[in-house]
Formats: structure tokens, sequence, C-alpha cells
């Protein structure tokens, strides 16, 4: 299955981000930081796929994005698809990405 360059990194982010938001919203703040060792991983992976996005789309770059890193941002951000009826009330990492 051949996908835009890029679009696994967004997916995999995405995913990071939505187990984060649920494990946020089960557990109160005492739960989080004492078992934040256990979502360092996650929070560490997501990091490092948002970064490759952001070189890859030009957003890091000291000129800034060239046109084309415009269009591949254009792109991945519609194959992410619309937003589900039930979810658009909440901010979930789609949302607010």
């Amino acid at each position: 299955v051949s996908v835009l360059e890029g679009a696994l990194d967004c997916w995999v982010f995405l995913s990071c981000l939505e187990v984060l938001h649920r494990i946020e919203g089960c557990c109160d703040q005492a739960q989080l930081a004492a078992n934040s060792s256990h979502t360092v991983g996650l929070w560490a992976y997501a990091t490092d796929k948002l970064k490759s996005l952001g070189e890859l789309c030009g957003l890091v770059s000291k000129k800034g994005p060239t046109s084309e890193d415009l269009n591949r941002t254009v792109d991945l951000l519609a194959g992410l698809g619309d937003e589900r009826p039930e979810t658009s009330k909440v901010l979930n990492p789609t949302a607010k990405l």
C-alpha cells in the first residue's frame, strides 16, 4: 500500500495523542503523575513524529515553508478526513491539530 510521504508519521503522531488523551481523561492528577513513567515513551514517540512532520513540511526551516511544503501540509491535513459528529464537541487530537 502506498501512502503520501508523511502520512504514516501523521497517523502515528495522532494515535499517540489519542491514547494519551484517553489516559488523561480517566485518571486524576495524582494518578497521572504516579504513572508518568509509563507514558513517557508515547510522549517521546509523538515528539519525534511531530519533529519529523515539521521538517518534512518545512515548518522548522529558517527560510520558512516553500510552496511545495505548504501543498504537502494541505495534502496531509486533507488525509485526516472529516471529524465525526460524535466527537466534534470534544477537543480530540485531530481537532487540536
